[in-house]
C-alpha cells in the first residue's frame, strides 16, 4: 500500500514545507502532497524532494480563479501552464485542478463553463505526461460556493471532456460531508478514479475518529480494483507521526478486513 502525507496539514510544526517532507519522510513516508504551487518556493522543494528522496505525489492550483467565469479562462490556464511547469521541477505526475467559486450559476451553465475551460488545459497536461485531478469539495462545511461540490458533477464534466488527461481524485471526507452515500459514489466512479483521499467526518481528522465505516470504505475501494496511492489528507488531533500511524493502522485493518 502506497501512502502520501499532507505536508500542508500535517508536521506543521516543523517549519516550511522542505523541512515538513524531511519529518514525513522520518516518520517513514516516501510521498506527500501540498496544496497551491503559487503559494510554494518549488526549486526548494523539488531540492529537498531529490536530497531526501521522496515524491512529490501531487499538488494544486490557484483555487482563487474562478474558472466558470470566461474572463478568468486566461489566467486559469496561465495558472495550469504554471503548475505544469512546476511538476516538472518537482517530479510530480498528478495536478489537482481547483475549479474556484460557483458564482451563483445554474448547473448546467457551471457545467458547461467548466468544461469549456478544462478542454483548453487537458491537451497540455497531456503533452507534458502529467494528468489532472477533478476534487470535488464539500460546500456544507469547508468549501461554501464551490463550483464543484458533487461527484455527479464531476462525472459530467469527466464525460463531456473525454480527455484521458482529465481523471477524479476521490476524497471520502469531501464526499461524506457532502452527505453523498460514499460507497455508491465510489462505485459510480470506478473508471475514473486516480487518487483517493482519507480523512474522517465530521471533523476531518485521521481516520478512526470520526463516523465513516472505513470497512465499507475499503471493501468497495478494493471492489472496484483501485490500487493507487492513498493520500492522507486530515488534520492531525495527535500529533502528525501518531495520527498519521493510526490513519495507515484504521486503514490497512479494514483493508484486510474487507478480503471475503
Amino acid at each position: 500500500m502506497e501512502y502520501s502525507a499532507n505536508i500542508e496539514m500535517q508536521f506543521t510544526e516543523a517549519g516550511p514545507l522542505p523541512e515538513r517532507m524531511r519529518a514525513a519522510a522520518e516518520a517513514g513516508f516516501d510521498a506527500v502532497e501540498f496544496w497551491r504551487w503559487e503559494d510554494t518556493d518549488v526549486p526548494a522543494l523539488a531540492a529537498a524532494a531529490r536530497e531526501l528522496d521522496v515524491q512529490i505525489a501531487l499538488f494544486a492550483t490557484d483555487w482563487s480563479i474562478a474558472v466558470a467565469d470566461p474572463a478568468e479562462r486566461a489566467r486559469f490556464t496561465a495558472s495550469v501552464d504554471g503548475a505544469i511547469r512546476a511538476a516538472g521541477l518537482l517530479g510530480a505526475r498528478q495536478i489537482v485542478v481547483s475549479l474556484g467559486p460557483d458564482l451563483g450559476l445554474p448547473r448546467e451553465s457551471l457545467v458547461d463553463e467548466l468544461s469549456a475551460a478544462l478542454r483548453v488545459v487537458a491537451p497540455r497536461a497531456h503533452d507534458a505526461g502529467v494528468t489532472l485531478l477533478l476534487e470535488p469539495v464539500n460546500t456544507r462545511v469547508d468549501h461554501p460556493g464551490s463550483a464543484l461540490s458533487s461527484t455527479a458533477d464531476a462525472r459530467e464534466i469527466l464525460a463531456r471532456v473525454d480527455h484521458p488527461a482529465l481523471r477524479l481524485l476521490f476524497d471520502v471526507y469531501h464526499s461524506a460531508a457532502q452527505g453523498e452515500d460514499v460507497a455508491q459514489e465510489l462505485r459510480r466512479s470506478r473508471d475514473l478514479i486516480d487518487y483517493v483521499q482519507l480523512a474522517d467526518s465530521p471533523g476531518r481528522h485521521e481516520p478512526g475518529t470520526g463516523e465513516i465505516d472505513w470497512m465499507q470504505v475499503a471493501t468497495v475501494v478494493r471492489e472496484i480494483g483501485y490500487t493507487g496511492r492513498i493520500g492522507l489528507e486530515f488534520s492531525p488531533l495527535a500529533d502528525s507521526a501518531t495520527a498519521l500511524a493510526q490513519a495507515r493502522t484504521v486503514w490497512e485493518k479494514a483493508w484486510a478486513g474487507s478480503i471475503r
